[in-house]
């Protein structure tokens, strides 16, 4: 599989790379620097010049390009590019918590989310699912940064059953770890809104295991990619292209209620 040109995991959410460069850098690494720089100047980025950051930033403009290049972008204009789109996306994050009643509304909504989710996901379905993860000695799981820690949570369960799991999100660089999923393994892609999976339309088509969607998305073309589509709601959502500003009890609450399903279904199964 070779990377087509503009194609890179890390640049799916300008935002996040940002943060992580800024969460494990030494403050005196130039690329802590240059993260902290843009994040505390985002708003301002589009109308921003390579020559003006690397003038507050005390580095070089090849240091920049090499920074831009380091962080999943062809260029400072396509960097640029993203600006506005995660701004929509994080006013979403505002919109979400500002309601009259907080407390009560992310109380219903997430006992809405549960009960939708235990319409649309009988016990055989994560029985099934827990089969998939017995029969493929290797399981890849890929999912969007903000799942991660939710991923990783999974992981230290599977473990606990001696089943690793390897974890792929849109951080993952090194492409060539993508390259060896085999047929023989099973890669399952978990996109709620269907973004992510949308946004990876190429590396999962170019992926020859058995590929499983985790969805709310009934989107037809995307579904097409995958040789089976769980959809973790009873919900008629069918978006054939990346959206913004969602953030709901699905996205916020839903993979940790699925993932804690499913690992207690394989424990069920692990014990028998």
């Amino acid at each position: 599989m070779k990377k087509t040109e503009g194609y890179n995991p890390r640049n799916f959410n300008l935002i996040s790379v940002l943060l992580e460069i800024l969460n494990t850098n030494d403050k005196n690494n130039a690329y802590f620097t240059i993260a902290e720089y843009m994040l505390e100047h985002f708003s301002d980025l589009s109308d921003t010049s390579i020559y003006k950051i690397a003038e507050k930033c005390f580095v070089s403009r090849s240091t920049i390009q090499r920074f831009i290049k380091y962080i999943g972008f062809d260029s400072f204009t396509s960097l640029k590019n993203k600006v506005f789109e995660n701004q929509i996306h994080s006013q979403s994050y505002v919109i979400y918590a500002h309601k009259t009643d907080f407390k009560n509304y992310l109380k219903a909504s997430i006992d809405k989310m549960m009960e939708d989710m235990d319409k649309a996901l009988s016990h055989d379905d994560y029985k099934r699912l827990t089969k998939l993860l017995c029969a493929h000695s290797k399981v890849y799981i890929a999912m969007a940064d903000n799942y991660i820690s939710m991923g990783e949570e999974f992981q230290k369960e599977m473990l606990s059953q001696d089943k690793l799991i390897r974890l792929i999100t849109n951080k993952t660089t090194d492409l060539e770890s993508i390259k060896e999923i085999d047929r023989a393994d099973l890669f399952m892609v978990i996109s709620v809104t269907g973004n992510y999976a949308h946004a990876n339309k190429k590396t999962i088509n170019d992926i020859k295991a058995h590929k499983v969607l985790l969805t709310i998305n009934r989107n037809q073309d995307l579904s097409k990619l995958f040789d089976e589509v769980i959809y973790l709601s009873t919900m008629t959502v069918d978006v054939d292209k990346i959206t913004r500003g969602t953030q709901n009890a699905f996205t916020k609450y839903g993979v940790t209620y699925f993932l804690d399903q499913l690992f207690s279904a394989y424990a069920d199964l692990y014990d028998q």
